[in-house]
C-alpha cells in the first residue's frame, strides 16, 4: 500500500476519531476539539510531496531555501541524534497558511497555569487554534474570569508521529538557524513526551533544538563557524535571562504565597513587574539584548510561558555532561532509561520530572545509569561540546 493511500487512510480513521473524542471530552470541551480537529484534518488532507508542489509551481522561490534547510536539519537529526522524524516534513500543505495560535492562562495572584485535558496529549497548559479570532474569542472569555491570559503565534506543530506532519507556510520565516532549531525541537517531542507535563516537554524540546542546531553548524561550516559563534553568543544570553526570569519568579512566589489580601498582592505585583523591566535593560547582553521584554506587557502568563520554553536547561545540560558531551548519548538515555513512568502515581503526584531528573543526577548517575562496556565510540559530529 502506498504511503499516500496509507496517509488518507490515517486521516479518515482521525474523522473517526472526532466521534469517540465527543463522547470521551466533556461538553465544554466538544466544540472546540471539533472544530481545531476538523481544521487539523483539512490540512492533512492537503498534503502533496514536496518535490511535486515545487514541480507544480505551487512553491514560491523564496521558499525553496527554508525547505531545503528543514530537509538538512531533519537529515541530520536522525542520522545523528536518532531522532524519530523520518517521515516528518516529507509533505508540504498549502491550505491555512498562516500560524496556529497558542492560549495560556493562570491566575492572577498566583504562579499556577491553567491546564485542559485532551485524549493523548493529557493534560497541557495551552490550547491551540488556527484562527486567531477563536483564540483571541476564547482568551477574551477568560480574561473575564479574571485570569492573566497570553495569546502568541506558533509556526509549527508536532501531532507526536501520530500523523506525518507536513510544512507549513508559516514555518518557512525567520532565520535559518530558528528553521533548524524549530525542526529538531518538533522531531525531541516525538522522541519523548511524557504526557501531562507541559513544562518537561517544552523545557527538554528547546534544549534539543538549541544543542541540536550547535551541531548541525558545527556539522556544516569551516572550521570557524561563524554561525555557531552567534549560536554560543544568544546561548550565553538565554542563560542570562534565565536567571533573570528565575529571580522575578521568587519575588512573585513569595508575594504570592504571603499572608496579605489579594488586592494587596495584585498592587505589589505592579511594582515586581516595573522594576523587572527597569532590571532587564540593564542585564549583560551578547546581542540585541532585552528591550522586548522591557517594552512588553507582564503578567503571570507571560512570565511562565518564558519559563515553560527557557527553564530547567542546567538540568539537562547536566545530564549531557554525565553522557560525554554527546547529545545522541544523553537522548538515548532519556528515551530509554528514564523511567518516569514506572513511579507509582503517589510518587508522580509528588514531584516533577525535573526533580526527579535532578535526584537521578545528583545520586551520581552515569548516564542514566548506562553500562560503560556498552558505549558506543563517540563521533565527532555527536559531541556537543562548547
Amino acid at each position: 500500500m502506498g504511503r499516500f493511500a496509507r496517509g488518507f487512510i490515517w486521516t479518515a480513521a482521525g474523522a473517526g476519531a472526532l466521534l469517540l473524542l465527543a463522547v470521551l471530552l466533556p461538553g465544554c470541551a466538544v466544540g472546540y476539539v471539533a472544530r481545531q480537529s476538523a481544521t487539523h484534518l483539512r490540512v492533512l488532507a492537503a498534503r502533496q510531496p514536496v518535490d511535486q508542489a515545487i514541480a507544480d509551481g505551487k512553491v514560491p522561490p523564496d521558499w525553496l531555501h527554508g525547505i531545503e534547510t528543514i530537509r538538512a536539519a531533519k537529515q541530520f537529526g536522525v542520522e545523528h541524534l536518532d531522532l524519530p522524524a523520518a517521515d516528518l516534513y516529507e509533505t508540504i500543505s498549502l491550505v491555512r497558511p498562516d500560524p496556529t495560535w497558542v492560549v495560556t492562562a493562570c491566575p492572577r495572584d498566583a504562579l499556577q497555569p491553567v491546564t485542559w485535558w485532551f485524549p493523548v496529549a493529557g493534560r497541557v497548559a495551552y490550547r491551540g487554534y488556527y484562527d486567531r479570532e477563536d483564540a483571541q474569542r476564547f482568551a477574551a472569555g477568560l480574561r473575564r474570569k479574571d485570569l492573566d491570559v497570553m495569546v502568541r503565534p506558533a509556526g509549527a506543530f508536532s501531532t507526536l508521529g501520530w500523523f506525518a506532519d507536513p510544512i507549513r507556510p508559516s514555518m518557512l520565516q525567520g532565520r535559518e538557524s530558528q528553521l533548524v532549531d524549530l525542526v529538531l525541537h518538533e522531531a525531541a517531542h516525538r522522541l519523548v513526551y511524557i504526557k501531562g507535563q507541559t513544562d518537561f516537554n517544552e523545557a527538554l524540546a528547546t534544549f534539543v533544538g538549541r544543542r541540536g542546531t550547535l551541531l548541525f553548524y558545527r556539522q556544516r561550516e569551516d572550521a570557524t563557524c561563524p554561525t555557531c559563534r552567534q549560536l554560543e553568543d544568544r546561548a550565553v544570553d538565554a542563560a542570562t535571562f534565565a536567571t533573570f526570569l528565575e529571580e522575578i519568579i521568587q519575588e512573585l512566589t513569595t508575594l504570592y504565597d504571603s499572608p496579605t489580601s489579594r488586592e494587596e498582592k495584585l498592587t505589589a505585583r505592579r511594582q515586581i513587574f516595573a522594576d523587572a523591566r527597569r532590571r532587564a535593560r540593564r542585564l549583560p547582553s551578547r546581542g540585541a539584548g532585552y528591550e522586548w521584554f522591557a517594552a512588553g506587557e507582564l503578567d503571570n502568563a507571560v512570565i511562565l510561558s518564558l519559563r515553560r520554553y527557557g527553564g530547567d536547561q542546567d538540568i539537562f545540560a547536566d545530564l549531557l555532561s554525565r553522557c560525554g558531551d554527546d547529545l545522541h548519548r544523553a537522548l538515548r538515555a532519556l528515551h530509554e532509561r528514564f523511567a518516569w513512568k514506572g513511579l507509582s502515581r503517589s510518587e508522580r503526584r509528588a514531584t516533577s520530572p525535573a526533580d526527579y531528573l535532578r535526584r537521578l543526577l545528583s545520586q551520581g548517575s552515569d548516564c542514566l545509569g548506562e553500562e560503560p562496556e556498552t558505549l558506543p565510540a563517540q563521533s565527532p559530529s555527536a559531541a556537543a561540546g562548547g
